[in-house]
């Protein structure tokens, strides 16, 4: 104990670095897609289906990654997950073919989901040991490495690199990080752990929590723009600006999120989470001009923004499951909604509107005080 007390300092920075990679990694992807697309020759069906192996990889990986990294410890966890992640981007950016793609883009998955999975066990034993809140920080640490990455990969392509020198470049970029992270976090748990586990006793009602606010996190990214569009808001041209207002109230609230919940403890903080989330879908919904309805996006994300921090850090200090066990489910969970969710809404708004699936997501998104209401005794 003695020693990873000694050892803290270097651990909680080595983890703000292993987020920032794994952010900048994915946000690197985005801008590489249009000329991957077009390289292929795929057809907006096929490629969708390419861009399906990606979640599918990253899925499968972070059920086995919080066991594996329970025995091991997240450092070699993080240091092989994001060298195969550098390693997959160039060479699903060089893809000519579906086949190519698919395989490549399952690999990067697959390295991304047991990097997230390692880098937020390496965030919860970092904050049990420091007795403070420190998770909305790392999240934030990822939120802005994936708009650093989306800009490098961007200003990159605009001198006109090819998209693997691109690619390559930005994982050349974010490996440094990711080592850094590695060489610095903390040793084992020191118990053995099984490499899958059912989800038991709050760990069940973490995952649910955060597959529901994912999946509304999801909802927005894809259909909030559509949603602008809808309600006569915006131009085609300016539809992602609800987006962007999301994005924006989502960082500013992790980078203060840890002194919130040091001030008022976890649980107050879910619970008003939760209800200005839902306050914002409904003002998105409701307001009849652009800016009070841009000013609602920014809502859902400051509402939306401290709660799965708050729900890993939550793993590392429930004794129902080993803490590499619970972050895997939890981070499962999690992805598996941010992936429905655009699926969810597209279902129920082809048979009604955007608007009306999103009002369906808000009244959802009340699981989330009332699980925090009812857990009470379980936050810090």
């Amino acid at each position: 104990m003695t020693q990873a007390m000694t050892r803290l300092p270097l651990a909680r920075r080595g983890t703000r670095l292993a987020f920032l990679a794994g952010g900048f990694l994915i946000g690197s992807w985005a801008p590489l897609i249009p000329g991957v697309k077009a390289a292929t020759g795929l057809d907006d069906a096929q490629f969708g289906l390419a861009l399906l192996c990606l979640g599918a990889g990253s899925l499968m990986s972070m059920l086995a990654a919080g066991g594996i990294a329970a025995r091991i410890g997240t450092g070699p966890v993080i240091a092989v997950a994001g060298t195969l992640a550098a390693l997959a981007l160039p060479v699903a950016a060089l893809a000519g073919n579906g086949w190519w793609l698919g395989l490549s883009l399952m690999l990067f998955g697959a390295a991304l989901g047991a990097l997230d999975v390692a880098m937020n066990i390496s965030g919860s034993q970092v904050e049990v040991l420091e007795d403070r809140p420190l998770m909305s920080g790392f999240h934030a640490m990822f939120s802005i490495g994936g708009l650093a990455g989306a800009i490098a990969a961007t200003c990159l392509a605009s001198i006109q690199l090819p998209g693997v020198a691109v690619a390559a470049v930005c994982g050349g970029l974010a490996l440094p990080a990711a080592l850094a992270g590695a060489r610095h976090a903390l040793r084992s748990e020191g118990r053995s752990a099984a490499f899958l586990a059912w989800p038991r006793g709050p760990v069940l009602v973490f995952a649910g929590m955060v597959c529901v606010t994912f999946l509304v996190e999801g909802a927005i990214l894809d259909w909030g723009g559509l949603l602008l569009l809808e309600r006569d808001l915006a131009s085609m041209q300016t539809a992602g600006l609800g987006f962007a207002a999301f994005s924006v109230g989502m960082v500013a609230m992790r980078l203060l999120g840890d002194r919130v919940v040091e001030r008022h403890g976890s649980g107050p903080v879910l619970m008003l989470s939760g209800c200005l989330a839902v306050l914002g879908i409904f003002g998105t919904l409701l307001l009849p001009w652009t800016a009070p309805v841009l000013a609602s996006f920014c809502l859902v994300g400051i509402g939306a923004a401290s709660i799965a921090p708050i729900l890993f850090s939550a793993c590392g200090r429930q004794e129902a499951m080993a803490i590499g066990p619970a972050v895997s489910i939890v981070a499962f969970a999690g992805y598996g909604g941010h992936l429905a969710g655009p699926a969810v809404v597209g279902f129920i708004a082809g048979a009604s509107s955007v608007a009306f699936a999103l009002a369906v997501l808000a009244i959802l998104f009340l699981v989330i005080p009332v699980a925090a209401c009812l857990l009470g005794g379980v936050w810090r």
